[in-house]
């Protein structure tokens, strides 16, 4: 049609958005900022080059698609340096909002900065080439570091606080990404929700270009799991190091297991866990598998619970032991869940009815009221462990002293290490639901936890004691697997 084949188009770029970013990449959004960009393409109808290349970025804020944050303070750089080559930087910012919120959050930062002068974090950088030989296929070889930066998986309830020093991604039509990241924060699941949302659906990828992981993702201590689902409800910190690959056409797989540390709740019974882990069985399956023993105490009776299966709906057995140490076998579910609930058999519970079902009322109260402000104290302070615990039942305090409840208010000031202040609580007037003592009382305890690794870490505890006596304690833990 054209005697000569030839080309060139010179292309100025001066914009405060792209909004077609996610015409290329579905997992892109838009970009906002100051950008200017100049181009020059030629050559040929058959094989267009880029004969030059400048872009620039300042002032930007680049939208995901599935994050509810933003990057923000965007700076790019980006030149062709060489026939079809473009080598480019570029930097960035999300910081976790706890760090940058309400008095209490910047008061408790400004704590932690004593000790970890660069508390915030929030930084991510890519540096890397892109070869343009192919415009609409480009082969890249891309470096990322992140250090503590947010990230807000809005769908899947994820609020994840992410760093890397030696994540890659190279390729054309495949792109390998690969290297270690260490991730906190953590995950409230919605398991029914999450069966209705299409979105968070597994898909596989038909078009190129493909992806192929091979991350390894390490769970930084204080990192959780929760669940609020009334059959179902748990509150997980978990430790651990998990493989996540992915190989073209294929569903991503998880390999690995994590330690398992926190509570499960049963009609409202706190069980403390004693040892757990999670599992991830079936590699191709994104919910892994409980495999965990959990115990508590009440009315004279131990209650042991083994929980085991997937992580959505495992099976729940509970053994009772007398105070003499001997298991109560062929006991029915009715008889086990009155023992919990009342202390006392499904058949005599006719005695003293109301009385028993007043007890438990003050208990379910008490126990939503305290599930609520742990969890908004949480929220609202950027603390990362907010824990109240103690004897069986919160109103039996007033009988027995020794099991007065206590309130532990944790945060890890770097990823390995831990601070903990524990109050002991005193009845209040409404509901008799318990409230902290700030003065340093007989009970009250500062803990400080430093983990080298996932099997040895060091402790240690300065309290008083109920009989008024101060008490050091140093602990030296590790485990070993078999």
């Amino acid at each position: 049609m054209f005697a000569d084949s030839t080309f060139e188009i010179v292309a100025t770029i001066r914009e405060d958005s792209l909004n077609f970013l996610n015409s290329i990449n579905p997992e892109l959004d838009i970009i906002t900022g100051d950008i200017r960009a100049d181009i020059t393409l030629g050559g040929t109808f058959q094989t267009p080059q880029v004969k030059n290349a400048e872009l620039r970025l300042k002032d930007g804020k680049l939208y995901l698609a599935r994050l509810q944050n933003s990057i923000d303070n965007v700076e790019l750089s980006a030149d062709l340096t060489s026939e079809n080559l473009i080598s480019f930087n570029v930097v960035g910012e999300s910081i976790r909002p706890e760090n940058r919120g309400n008095f209490l959050q910047r008061w408790f930062s400004g704590s932690w900065s004593s000790i970890d002068s660069d508390e915030v974090g929030g930084k991510v950088r890519a540096t890397g080439t892109a070869d343009l030989t192919n415009v609409l296929r480009p082969r890249v070889d891309v470096k990322v570091e992140a250090d503590r930066v947010y990230l807000n998986y809005f769908l899947e309830n994820a609020r994840l606080i992410v760093s890397t020093d030696n994540l890659t991604i190279t390729g054309k039509d495949t792109l390998l990404i690969a290297g270690d990241v260490g991730v906190g924060g953590g995950v409230n699941f919605d398991f029914v929700e999450s069966e209705k949302n299409l979105l968070l659906a597994p898909a596989v990828r038909q078009e190129a270009p493909f992806f192929r992981y091979r991350i390894n993702v390490d769970l930084l201590p204080g990192f959780y799991i929760r669940n609020e689902d009334n059959f179902n409800n748990f509150d997980f910190q978990v430790i651990g190091t998990l493989a996540v690959l992915l190989e073209p056409r294929q569903l991503m797989e998880y390999r690995g297991s994590l330690d398992v540390d926190g509570k499960y709740l049963i009609q409202g019974e706190v069980f403390g866990i004693r040892d757990g882990q999670i599992k991830f069985v079936n590699p191709k399956e994104e919910l892994p598998e409980l495999d965990i023993a959990a115990s508590k105490r009440k009315s004279n009776y131990t209650f042991e619970l083994k929980i085991d299966g997937p992580l959505d709906n495992p099976q729940k057995d509970i053994t009772v032991i007398d105070k003499n140490g001997n298991a109560l076998t062929n006991m029915d579910t009715k008889d086990e869940m009155a023992l919990l609930l009342f202390g006392v058999t499904f058949n005599e519970l006719g005695s003293g009815t109301d009385s028993l079902l007043l007890l438990k009322g003050e208990e379910l109260l008490a126990q939503t009221v305290l599930s609520i402000l742990e969890r908004e104290t949480r929220s609202y302070t950027g603390l990362d462990q907010v824990r109240l615990d103690g004897q069986s039942s919160y109103f039996e305090s007033e009988l027995n002293r020794k099991n007065t409840p206590t309130l532990s208010l944790g945060k890890y000031l770097t990823p390995n290490l831990y601070l903990e202040y524990r109050s002991a609580l005193e009845s209040s007037g409404f509901g008799n639901i318990p409230r902290p003592s700030l003065a340093w009382e007989e009970g009250n305890q500062i803990y400080l936890q430093y983990r080298l690794n996932r099997n040895w870490s060091f402790s240690t505890s300065y309290e008083t004691t109920q009989e008024g006596n101060e008490k050091v304690k140093l602990d030296i833990s590790w485990r070993v697997e078999f």
